[in-house]
């Protein structure tokens, strides 16, 4: 099976109420996927949620977060079991977000 690279922009979830209105911002990293072709979303959900608090965190390695990651692309929430890394939404350059549209 062929290897594919794709980048995505991973938005965290929101900050709580702040004072700031860009604090309450979600936070955003850019992370380049490496996988076989038709990886399904599911193998590498964790991953991108552990990058995201890692960077939440200001570390460079953070715990995979445990129970189920919930991805949206746009306000399309992703089926992790279905969705497949290279396919429509999840393309190179596709913005993703943990927790909500």
């Amino acid at each position: 099976m062929t290897a594919m690279q794709i980048r995505l922009t991973v938005l965290g979830p929101r900050s709580g109420h702040t004072a700031t209105a860009t604090a309450q911002l979600p936070r955003a990293c850019d992370v380049l996927v490496t996988a076989p072709a038709g990886t399904a979303l599911a193998a590498v959900s964790g991953g991108l949620a552990a990058v995201m608090a890692a960077a939440e965190a200001g570390s460079s390695a953070a715990a995979a977060p445990s129970g189920s990651v919930v991805l949206y692309a746009g306000s399309e929430r992703l089926d992790p079991q279905r969705g497949a890394g290279g396919e429509p939404p999840l393309g190179d350059g596709a913005g993703l977000s943990l927790s909500g549209p």
